[in-house]
């Protein structure tokens, strides 16, 4: 795997098992969230994720965690 790389879910065709085949291959870590707007609804892009069989920290990490991440934000406030 290259470390520069990673890889998001923006996918106009939602096809079905997306996120978890992301992950089986790629690693939560490397999974970023993308919605597609306006072209798709976000609802339905959170949606993959929240009901995609993967662990609860994998969601966490593909729902933002990742991006706080790669955009070296680490001085959030609780």
């Amino acid at each position: 795997m290259h470390p520069s790389i990673y890889l998001e879910i923006c996918n106009s065709l939602g096809w079905y098992g997306l996120v978890e085949r992301l992950v089986q291959y790629a690693g939560s870590d490397r999974v970023l969230f993308g919605a597609d707007m306006p072209f798709m609804s976000p609802d339905q892009q959170i949606g993959r994720v929240l009901f995609a069989p993967i662990s609860d920290d994998d969601k966490r990490k593909i729902l933002g965690l990742n991006a706080l991440w790669v955009f070296g934000i680490t001085n959030l406030k609780h």
